[in-house]
């Protein structure tokens, strides 16, 4: 069973707070792709390894194309700055148009 990562961050104040590492997973049972912080603010970064992604869809709930994005590399910080604050959904297409959706979070 794959194992999820949370990354615990120490704050000025002493508190704590964490960020979800959201992976997915093909058919394989490998993890293609990784996006995080979730929830983001202004960027977003993608890494993909093993994966034939190389485009990427921010799309909201009504199924709004709000962005489209080329996959150039390892890491890519997609810039979420002019989205609107809620939750959105990112799709990931494969040069053979096969397609893995997740869900991200833009907070103010």
């Amino acid at each position: 069973m794959p194992k999820f990562q949370c990354n615990k961050f120490s704050l000025a104040d002493n508190t704590y707070q964490y960020s979800n590492i959201v992976p997915l997973f093909d058919k394989n049972n490998l993890m293609p792709v990784t996006i995080y912080p979730n929830p983001a603010t202004n960027t977003l970064t993608v890494q993909t390894a093993n994966s034939n992604y190389n485009k990427l869809k921010i799309i909201d709930l009504t199924r709004r194309i709000e962005m489209s994005q080329e996959i150039n590399s390892i890491n890519t910080v997609v810039d979420i700055s002019n989205l609107a604050p809620g939750t959105h959904l990112i799709k990931f297409i494969t040069k053979d148009g096969e397609e893995e959706v997740q869900r991200f979070v833009k907070i103010k």
